[in-house]
């Protein structure tokens, strides 16, 4: 009878240190999720910091060389940037207005056009 007490009382202990054990555990697990999904967080919000930083290099670069007057070149870094993020730095609008200038110019230099005279732009 002694040994049978001793036993389910030994039992119990064993029991009571496993639970604490899981529960222990489920503690750490719940920790390192938090800590992981709040680093990746984090992260992609330096992503996203380091895109638009990169975006608007773009447009000023993009600006720099429509002002310059290379609209080949700047067409090129307008149709880039639509390309990536479309709507970005009004791109669509501005290739819009360099292939009207540049049909224009085309116009007034007397070489061929594929269409009618374009309308100067506003």
């Amino acid at each position: 009878m002694v040994a049978t007490l001793l036993i389910l009382v030994l039992l119990g202990v064993l029991l009571s240190g496993f639970i604490i054990s899981v529960n222990s555990d489920q503690g750490l697990i719940n920790v390192d999720r938090e800590q992981t999904r709040t680093f990746y967080s984090a992260l992609a919000g330096l992503e996203q910091i380091k895109a638009k930083r990169e975006l608007l290099g773009l447009c000023a670069d993009a600006e720099a060389l429509y002002k310059g007057g290379d609209l080949v070149k700047a067409r090129e870094k307008y149709t880039e940037i639509s390309l990536k993020a479309a709507g970005a730095c009004d791109a669509s609008l501005r290739i819009v207005d360099i292939n009207r200038l540049t049909a224009l110019y085309r116009y007034m230099a007397g070489m061929p056009t594929d269409a009618a005279p374009p309308a100067a732009p506003n």
